[in-house]
């Protein structure tokens, strides 16, 4: 267990010594049980300007994500949000739909049934806020309705960890490197430094990227082609499932997880949206960013200009430029409706980028080099 979560340890067992906390994995999350959240925070001993919060802030930014054991079957709305908003800005950032069935404006609800929930977002790695300068800090899954079978959870993946499996050549490359959201424009470094942890870290939503933007040491700028984007995003998805990076989450009865947005990037499991197993239904909170993740280091602005449906003069003909709420269609797959009949096959598809290599590509299958050769020839 990471330093600032065995500091943690040692401050929860002085509010109550039968407070268990344990690592989940040698390198991502930590799980506690004993420790009812809003007890604390009724009792005083957990507020925003407790050295407990603090500690509990650190030690999610180094090992990602906490998983609270027996929080409330389920929280309330309300209980959830008091919750979230103990960490980053200290307030909420909700962009999502509100759906009729929940209990507080700032309760992003999802399920496999529309009833019940919003279905179908999430289902590629991802941060989210991902449109956003000032990505999301954290976010709160509390999970309200669990599948008979318990299964479909979430995926969650250490950005940190996904640095350090580069290899240099990669990283030198993806240093020069910025994604552009489809749905905004906004630019976001591929590489970057956790502000708390100090951590170097790999950004990227695999769903809504609409371009990748490279900018030389002499200042030259370009963006990749499909083959290109197509490799360098299965090489992402191959390092973001990697053993070592990812920790599949089971839910429990009375879970909260609450993980550090920068830390670690999230997904659904398969299966989430089917009805096979029964309802499922999932609490998302989201807290609002407290910096910018800037590509300014690489001389570029904040955001591209969208809503033409073409890209910026200086990008080649044959590079990506993707507008929307889905991104570039990255990998060939046969999307099926898992849903029982309630969504279409349209509904589907838009959710899980994928491409038809028969038409999209020049190679049926991208070199998995095809992103750092036209860089690191020059270059390394």
């Amino acid at each position: 267990m990471v330093a600032p979560c065995s500091n943690l340890k040692d401050m929860l067992h002085t509010y109550d010594s039968r407070i268990a906390i344990s690592a989940l994995s040698k390198e991502v999350g930590v799980e506690i049980r004993g420790f009812k959240l809003i007890e604390a925070i009724a009792s005083g001993a957990l507020s925003r300007k407790t050295a407990m919060r603090k500690s509990l802030e650190s030690c999610m930014a180094h090992a990602g994500l906490l998983v609270f054991r027996e929080q409330g079957f389920p929280l309330s709305g309300d209980e959830q949000v008091r919750i979230s908003s103990l960490f980053g800005a200290g307030e909420m950032e909700s962009t999502h739909g509100v759906h009729k069935k929940a209990d507080n404006e700032h309760i992003f609800r999802l399920s496999n049934d529309d009833d019940e929930g919003i279905v179908g977002p999430g289902a590629e790695w991802h941060c989210d806020g991902s449109f956003t300068e000032d990505v999301f800090s954290h976010a709160g899954y509390h999970i309200v309705e669990i599948p008979e079978n318990g299964s479909a959870g979430t995926s969650f993946s250490h950005l940190g960890v996904v640095n350090d499996l580069l290899d240099p050549k990669e990283l030198r490359v993806l240093e020069q490197m910025a994604t552009v959201n489809s749905n905004s424009g906004v630019l976001h470094p591929i590489v970057f430094t956790h502000p708390m942890s100090k951590r170097r870290s790999v950004f990227f939503h695999l769903a809504m990227s609409g371009a990748v933007v490279h900018v030389s040491e002499s200042g030259q700028r370009t963006a990749l082609s499909k083959d290109e984007m197509a490799s360098l995003l299965n090489r992402l998805s191959d390092l973001y499932n990697h053993s070592r990076s990812a920790l599949h989450h089971k839910y429990e009865a009375g879970d909260l997880v609450m993980i550090d947005n920068w830390a670690v990037a999230h997904r659904a499991q398969d299966g989430s949206f089917s009805r096979r197993d029964g309802l499922r239904v999932v609490h998302r909170t989201t807290v609002k960013g407290n910096y910018k993740l800037s590509a300014g280091n690489l001389s570029l602005p904040e955001s591209l200009p969208q809503g033409k449906g073409t890209p910026p003069t200086w990008f080649p003909p044959e590079a990506v430029w993707v507008e929307g709420y889905v991104g570039f269609r990255w990998r060939p797959c046969e999307p099926k409706d898992t849903s029982g009949g309630r969504r279409s096959l349209g509904q589907v598809q838009m959710q899980t980028p994928c491409w038809d290599s028969s038409k999209q590509f020049s190679n049926p299958v991208p070199s998995r080099d095809a992103w750092t050769y036209r860089f690191a020839r020059d270059e390394l």
